[in-house]
């Protein structure tokens, strides 16, 4: 069982220690490198892809395996902009303050 964007098995309840029992400390860590690039791929933001390493670290650092995060950090997302989505120019602004204006017909604050 891995993490890797190519398995579509879901852990069952209960069965984590699929996630390390008979693996190499290398496969581990490719296994969780694969499931960054799958939340990249699906566009999962920097902070949510965060989450979920320190939610495997802590996992792994419970059971006694010391993956380096270093190198896994390495594949996350360098920011959080998803382009297209609430990136207003400067004149769709001036578009959204005049409508407002006529809207309210009032400057008045």
């Amino acid at each position: 069982m891995t993490l890797s964007r190519h398995t579509t098995t879901r852990i069952t309840p209960g069965e984590y220690s699929q996630l390390i029992d008979g693996k190499d400390l290398k496969v581990i860590e490719a296994d969780v490198i694969d499931f960054i690039v799958f939340l990249k791929e699906n566009h999962y933001t920097s902070s949510s892809q965060k989450s979920y390493l320190n939610a495997l670290m802590h996992f792994y650092g419970i059971n006694d395996v010391n993956i380096r995060r270093k190198k896994i950090s390495k594949f996350l997302s360098n920011d959080d902009s998803i382009v297209g989505i609430n990136d207003y120019n400067k004149t769709m602004i001036l578009a959204m303050v005049i409508n407002h204006i006529l809207e309210t017909k009032s400057l008045d604050y």
